[in-house]
């Protein structure tokens, strides 16, 4: 009887140990893929949080795209991969419908009116495909939530959205609080759409269909671990909106056991809050500027926010532009929060009018920032900026070349070691007793003090233009260098202390 009994339970005994077996090794993979997915996932570096990690190496993230909202354009590979040939691992992307020929993200119905509860599928599939592609060229996207000016008059964005009372079938103007008219833009008065947070408006009729639509978004790209979140672009709501939906997509994440990276975009022009005197301001008829939100909010709040977008900054120009990052940045410091600076916006372009500049204006912007110690800089879209321009090509793989000599995330702006310096003259980035890299906007000449250091010194100048090296020279090196940039095109210089 003993005997049989083990051989009628031997299977059993042997499928329990194969069951067992294999969910070890699901178990195992789960966990493998776990610890993968933290290594690859965008991130803060622990050594130095002004800057990011992703793939598990530190990252300066640059960039260029002809769109804002890119996911929408036809062909959109041909843009990234073009980006990611010359040294682009940032691109924007907002979830704007406003531009002629873009689909909104939700199903309109046979009456024409809109279901706030069911999507277009060619908008979602078109997002997703971005991300997939993204995701394979290892490029960063930052993804803006809510684009304000899909909400205002502009291009009479607002008559055509999904949300406006009259054009779907979940809501009334009289039980949505919301207006049928909106003559006015997001700098000039704030609609009641971006105040149906708890603690502004808790107009829960409206806010229930907003998550839904957050919430088909995070359906997409909490997949992936390549998102950067930015909650408004141009924001000129309450600090108390851009608070929610911070705290909401944070805890979507937390809910699928995801980590991410949040902040919000303020439509201030001035990164110091008044601090730095002779900023530029806009001309107030044209652009009022009612914003009240200081950048502080950011150096206040980093339970909210992880990383600081700079972008509206980047109407100054000049000294005052590099000063006014560097203010920030102190602060950063001072408070013990540091955290990576950003500028999805870079301006400067065909435009050439007195707010964003012109061609030059672009390429200077985009080096001060890096040389303020910025973590991510993109050039605008034109007109506003270069997009993909050749001289945004040819400003990225500069900066990448500059990149393979000179480790950024180990530098910090050191422009109190240039000597005979006048404004706008010359910026400096050192890794202290190694290396130093100066960026010239304009033909200049200044001395760099080298400490007690004394030596072979290795000058290197970097033709930007031309995106190459000249030939190297070495000095004798002790207290002050003498570095003459030419004045024919622009030029950055690296300076190494030879051991």
């Amino acid at each position: 009887m003993k005997t049989n009994f083990q051989f009628i339970y031997l299977p059993f005994i042997l499928l329990f140990f194969l069951f067992s077996c294999e969910s070890l090794k699901k178990k195992n993979k789960k966990e493998k893929e776990s610890t993968n997915n933290q290594l690859s996932r965008i991130k803060i570096d622990q050594e130095n949080p002004f800057y990011f990690t992703f793939n598990d190496s530190t990252v300066l993230l640059l960039g260029a795209s002809n769109e804002d909202n890119l996911f929408q354009v036809d062909m959109f590979s041909a843009q990234l991969e073009l980006m990611k040939s010359f040294g682009g691992n940032y691109v924007r992307c907002t979830m704007s419908s406003r531009d002629f020929g873009n689909p909104w993200p939700h199903e309109q119905q046979p009456n024409a009116l809109y279901d706030l509860t069911k999507f277009r599928e060619n908008y979602w599939s078109r997002f997703d495909k971005f991300l997939q592609l993204t995701a394979a060229l290892e490029i960063v996207v930052q993804v803006e939530i809510w684009e304000p000016w899909d909400f205002y008059k502009a291009t009479n964005a607002w008559k055509k959205n999904p949300f406006h009372p009259l054009s779907n079938n979940n809501y009334t103007v009289e039980d949505s609080g919301l207006p049928t008219l909106i003559n006015y833009l997001p700098n000039e008065k704030t609609q009641p759409f971006f105040k149906t947070v708890p603690a502004l408006d808790n107009n829960t009729k409206v806010l229930d269909f907003q998550q839904l639509f957050v919430d088909k978004l995070l359906s997409y790209s909490l997949k992936y671990h390549h998102v950067l979140y930015c909650i408004n672009h141009e924001s000129n709501a309450s600090f108390e909106w851009g608070k929610y939906w911070a705290g909401y997509i944070k805890q979507k994440a937390e809910e699928e056991e995801n980590e991410i990276l949040v902040t919000d975009m303020i439509d201030n022009w001035d990164a110091s809050d008044g601090e730095i005197t002779n900023t530029q301001k806009p001309n107030q008829d044209e652009q009022p500027n009612t914003n009240s939100i200081p950048y502080k909010s950011f150096v206040e709040n980093p339970e909210t926010y992880d990383f600081s977008e700079l972008s509206q900054n980047n109407i100054q120009t000049g000294e005052v532009h590099y000063a006014t990052t560097l203010n920030f940045r102190n602060k950063l410091i001072k408070a013990g929060n540091p955290m990576p600076m950003t500028s999805i916006k870079v301006y400067g372009g065909e435009l050439n009018d007195e707010i964003y500049g012109g061609f030059y204006d672009g390429p200077e912007r985009f080096w001060r920032n890096i040389f303020a110690g910025q973590a991510a800089v993109r050039f605008h879209r034109p007109p506003a900026g270069l997009g993909m321009e050749k001289l945004a090509e040819v400003n990225i793989r500069s900066v990448r070349l500059l990149e393979k000599a000179f480790s950024f995330h180990r530098s910090k702006p050191l422009n109190d070691l240039l000597k005979d310096r006048t404004e706008n003259e010359a910026f400096c980035l050192g890794i202290p007793g190694e290396a130093y890299a100066l960026y010239y906007p304009g033909c200049g000449e200044v001395k760099i003090d080298i400490g007690d250091f004394y030596g072979k010194v290795k000058i290197t100048w970097l033709d930007i233009l031309n995106a190459k090296w000249d030939p190297s020279v070495f000095v004798e090196g002790q207290g002050e260098i003498n570095l003459k940039s030419s004045c024919e095109g622009k030029w950055a210089v690296l300076v190494e202390l030879v051991k």
